[in-house]
């Protein structure tokens, strides 16, 4: 009797089933997507110039200046009473309380300019011009000799804290307006439309 025909080399490799490759585990995936990443952070900062961001300062400390002088020679001459002429000039309480809120403002709209202007980190630039305000504030404390304590704190204390606000502010506006179109209907849509419940 002759044997019965045994399966070749060829039809073997057929049936067997294949190997099953191994798949890279979390750790090597992340590992792989990191290392062939783009470096986004080292590509967004090589080509910023230390004189933008310098102008981006030099712009909002200009502007609070500017501000600061338009915005005592509007209180002065909207509340005389509150800021009589004297020498040294000794303002009322609500006139210390209008100037504080008059420094927040311009040092708000002063931060907002430099996070608009810097080409990168709006608040860390705000946060630098913060710095130099609460440096002119102690160098010129003696502005605030013969005045109410609270309003030498707020001297020194409220423009820096406000500066960074714009920052902030500018932060948001940038990212908003960086944001696609689509992104923001998308988000825009699923907030206007009502639950199931409620058109039931």
């Amino acid at each position: 009797m002759s044997a019965p025909n045994e399966p070749g080399e060829g039809e073997r490799r057929k049936t067997e089933p294949a190997a099953a490759e191994p798949s890279d585990g979390p750790a090597e995936g992340a590992s792989r997507s990191a290392a062939t990443s783009p470096k986004t952070t080292q590509n967004s900062t090589a080509g910023v110039s230390p004189f933008a961001s310098a102008a981006a300062v030099a712009a909002g400390f200009g502007a609070n200046w500017f501000l600061g002088g338009l915005s005592g020679v509007a209180l002065a001459s909207l509340f005389p009473a509150e800021f009589p002429i004297g020498d040294p000039p000794q303002p009322t309480t609500v006139g210390l309380v209008l100037t504080t809120l008059a420094m927040a403002l311009n040092a708000t709209v002063a931060g907002l300019l430099v996070g608009r202007i810097a080409p990168i980190a709006p608040v860390v630039h705000a946060s630098i011009l913060a710095g130099l305000f609460g440096m002119f504030a102690l160098t010129s404390m003696d502005q605030a000799r013969g005045l109410p304590g609270w309003f030498a704190l707020c001297f020194a204390f409220v423009p820096p804290a406000a500066c960074v606000l714009g920052g902030w502010l500018a932060r948001v506006v940038k990212r908003r307006r960086a944001r696609p179109p689509a992104e923001i209907r998308h988000r825009g849509e699923a907030t206007s439309v009502p639950p199931a419940d409620s058109m039931s």
